[in-house]
């Protein structure tokens, strides 16, 4: 029985960068799209009847949700725990700041797009890097946490950079993600994404470095097959405590809420709902009715399935999984995937 165990609000779409590769690239960051603080409310007293009590909250960028203070107040007079994911300009103003610091999520998890004015313009398509810089100055310190960064075709030589800059800004980690597909009018985008054997040679040759840079301070989220890294590097990963594999969809564990209270499997398939609060459910009982219906099950079978005949019966693909499925939408598995050899 699927019972998830696991929580995102996307609160808002509207969002003050224009990343390359976003996977909400398809939502035209559309500022009008926003959560309401009721069905915020809403949401939570569902998620507490699920005993799930932290949640993700996401967007968009949320720190640009008009109700984020009214809301961050109301989680903790619940004693919901919040992470709240973003790209920390907001807290390089200092007016927003003030305010935020009073209302604070419980985690922040800050993503860094570029590590000087050039890159900052050409990936995000603004020019307030000082700005952005001081946010993830201030986000680091007071929440004491690392950052994390995305890799794609337009950062693929500059991750060194990015570990740099973010040390400098006092991360305590830096954390590295491949590019997945992004989703628009139910076609994938991928001209941001790096093919699979690609991000294997990018993150091998620049792995001593970030891992010096870094201190040993480092984390890959894989995303893709293991038996595509070369012998041994995986092994030394996990001995180190530097690897992520399976997501939350491998599991079956999240509930991935949009601005409007549809609930979709994976955040970059928000075009794909299995639901929405207050028609097709309303409470515990009938959440957990659709997410065991077999439509549910079916679309978590389809997404989750072995991606090749060559990952049936491999003994890592428990913790593999044969990557993230997204990747199969541009690319056939049979020509990446090695299988048992």
């Amino acid at each position: 029985m699927i019972k998830p165990t696991g929580a995102w609000l996307t609160v808002n779409r509207a969002c003050n960068f224009r990343c390359a590769g976003c996977y909400a690239q398809g939502t035209d960051y559309e500022p009008t799209k926003n959560m309401s603080l009721e069905l915020a409310q809403q949401l939570l007293e569902l998620l507490e009847t699920l005993n799930i009590h932290n949640l993700i909250v996401i967007g968009g960028e949320p720190t640009l949700w008009e109700h984020l203070f009214d809301f961050n107040k109301l989680c903790r007079q619940r004693k919901i725990k919040t992470t709240l994911v973003t790209n920390a300009m907001k807290f390089g103003v200092d007016s927003f700041w003030d305010k935020y610091q009073l209302s604070p999520n419980t985690k922040a998890g800050i993503s860094v797009k570029a590590f000087d004015e050039t890159s900052l313009k050409q990936i995000t398509g603004v020019n307030l890097f000082e700005t952005t810089r001081k946010g993830i100055e201030r986000g680091v310190s007071f929440f004491r946490c690392g950052v994390s960064a995305v890799l794609g075709s337009v950062n693929a030589d500059k991750l060194v950079d990015l570990a740099k800059f973010a040390m400098d800004c006092g991360a305590r980690s830096f954390s590295i993600s491949p590019c997945t597909p992004a989703f628009c009018s139910g076609a994938p985008d991928g001209s941001s994404v790096l093919h699979p054997h690609n991000i294997v040679q990018t993150i091998v040759e620049v792995y001593p470095k970030l891992d010096e840079v870094t201190k040993g301070r480092l984390l890959l989220s894989i995303k893709l097959p293991l038996c595509i890294w070369p012998e041994g590097f995986v092994e030394m990963l996990v001995k180190k405590n530097q690897i992520r594999t399976v997501c939350q969809l491998h599991r079956r564990m999240g509930l991935i809420f949009d601005v409007d209270g549809k609930l979709a499997l994976c955040n970059s398939l928000f075009e794909y709902t299995v639901g929405q609060f207050g028609v097709d459910f309303y409470g515990k009982e009938s959440l957990l009715k659709l997410m065991n219906s077999p439509a549910t099950i079916a679309l978590y079978d389809k997404l989750t399935s072995y991606p090749s005949t060559k990952c049936v019966g491999c003994d890592k693909y428990n913790v593999c999984a044969g990557g993230c499925p997204l990747f199969w939408s541009l690319y056939n598995p049979d020509d990446i995937i090695f299988g048992n050899v």
